[in-house]
């Protein structure tokens, strides 16, 4: 099972900035994703996991250049 974080608001803002594309966040922070500035999380996919499985699909998926 994948629990909530804490500090969303600063961990997405450090992912934009670093360039980030696709950001897994818990399901269980969706209604924090939710109450959050649409400037915040602009230009950056948000995906909800609920368990590892759907962790390491996201995150071994093969990228084509």
């Amino acid at each position: 099972r994948v629990l909530p974080i804490g500090g969303l608001k600063e961990k997405l803002l450090a992912a934009r900035m670093a360039g980030m594309k696709v950001v897994l966040v818990p399901e269980e922070n969706r209604s924090d994703v939710e109450e959050l500035d649409e400037e915040i999380t602009q230009g950056v996919t948000i995906k909800y996991v609920e368990n590892i499985k759907q962790v390491l699909k996201e995150a071994l998926v093969l990228q084509e250049n």
